[in-house]
């Protein structure tokens, strides 16, 4: 909501008040501002959680979906398998060689290349997400923690137990996230092993933009 005081920010004492959060009430300015609808101000800590929510509510609507059309994913994998055995069976029957199909030596083989690489695939994506999704998490505690503390963290670590139960870390490699300062008042944090998301880098900063991938 907007005001019109010359009270000026708590944070930022050079900018003056521009209104109160919708949601939790704190008094903001430009600076603190992190989203505006109509008359509507959100700062950036309840911005960022409104965000969150909506990527969980996301990621939940596609798990629902995902299970949907689970047993679709299924029967069409069988079906192609079938029809790979069929004509597996055919060929090597036509070359003599049906015995080594009978043994196990191709069979196998067939069944990586066909529901492999699809399996692989299906994994990465959800292996992406989850990264994201830590970023922001990331992002929220460091808000958080920047606003109480009227500074950022030095280190990921002296956010535990207050704004982070524990460190999270990628998915896909099992390792803490990169924290680094990169100029004064700027932190960096980043996948540790953005190659095994197929991209050159996944990062987010204490600027206010949105995790970024970069190919």
């Amino acid at each position: 909501m907007e005001n019109g005081n010359d009270a000026m920010c708590e944070v930022h004492g050079d900018q003056r008040v521009i209104g109160s959060c919708s949601s939790c009430g704190r008094p903001l300015c430009n600076k603190c501002l992190g989203e505006r609808k109509g008359e509507r101000l959100l700062c950036q800590e309840c911005s960022i959680e409104n965000i969150l929510a909506s990527y969980d509510e996301e990621r939940e609507r596609e798990t629902e979906e995902t299970a949907a059309t689970e047993v679709k994913k299924q029967e069409h994998v069988q079906k192609r398998r079938k029809a790979l055995r069929i004509s597996l069976v055919s060929a090597l029957a036509v070359e003599g060689v049906l015995v080594f199909f009978l043994a196990g030596k191709v069979a196998p083989k067939a069944h990586h290349w066909l529901v492999g690489g699809m399996d692989e695939a299906y994994a990465e994506s959800l292996q992406v997400d989850k990264c994201v999704g830590n970023l922001w998490r990331l992002k929220a505690a460091i808000d958080k923690f920047t606003h109480e503390n009227r500074r950022p963290p030095a280190t990921l670590s002296e956010m535990l137990d207050n704004q982070l139960d524990k460190l999270p870390v990628c998915p896909a490699s099992r390792q803490e996230y990169v924290y680094e300062q990169v100029k004064d008042g700027v932190y960096v944090f980043r996948c540790p092993t953005p190659q095994e998301h197929a991209v050159r880098e996944l990062r987010c900063d204490t600027t206010g933009c949105a995790p970024q991938a970069i190919p």
